[in-house]
């Protein structure tokens, strides 16, 4: 899916995001789920291509046709598997998806929450000036994002973070490098 505007980190650019989507089937009911990973190996040494890959021909094969009492039961049966937690939470959300499909329960439920609302935060990433940013986090600010996240990358760094503190005192603002 192309991006609006590129998604740019310490890491780099992104244009557009690539998801996988994952539908799975048990008897008369079914399910999706989407992961979502870069196209290339940037953020994590996963990428589109190889979550596409690992789950059409690794783990899909190896859990086709067998009865996951539990996530951890699935979880298992792919521990033989190192890493690709991308791919593997494709499966793993798909799999609590078609359990609240199955039982006719709200999926929070099944994880255990009592909320039906959440209030989630804003994340931007670095952006062509400071001005961009400051009317972005104001937005975000008016419609009450309870936090912030910011991207940094050398060059994009103290100068942004005491200019938006300066502008937003009360806000509460978490800063990520990615690395960088």
């Amino acid at each position: 899916m192309p991006l609006l505007d590129p998604w740019v980190t310490s890491y780099g650019a992104d244009y557009e995001i690539h998801s996988i989507l994952i539908n799975v089937f048990s008897e008369n009911h079914s399910a999706w789920s989407e992961t979502c990973a870069f196209e290339f190996p940037t953020y994590s040494y996963e990428s589109a291509s190889s979550i596409f890959y690992n789950i059409s021909e690794v783990f899909g094969p190896q859990v086709i046709d067998k009865k996951f009492e539990t996530s951890e039961d699935l979880i298992n049966e792919l521990s033989i598997y190192k890493g690709n937690p991308f791919a593997k939470a494709g499966l793993d959300i798909a799999w609590w998806n078609l359990k609240s499909e199955i039982s006719n329960t709200p999926l929070h439920s099944l994880l255990g929450g009592i909320r039906k609302k959440v209030i989630a935060g804003a994340d931007f990433g670095v952006e062509k000036n400071i001005e961009t940013l400051l009317k972005k986090i104001n937005i975000a600010v008016e419609k009450k994002a309870p936090r912030i996240k910011l991207k940094v990358k050398k060059g994009w760094d103290i100068d942004v973070i005491n200019e938006v503190k300066k502008s937003f005192p009360k806000t509460i603002f978490h800063i990520d490098c990615n690395g960088g």
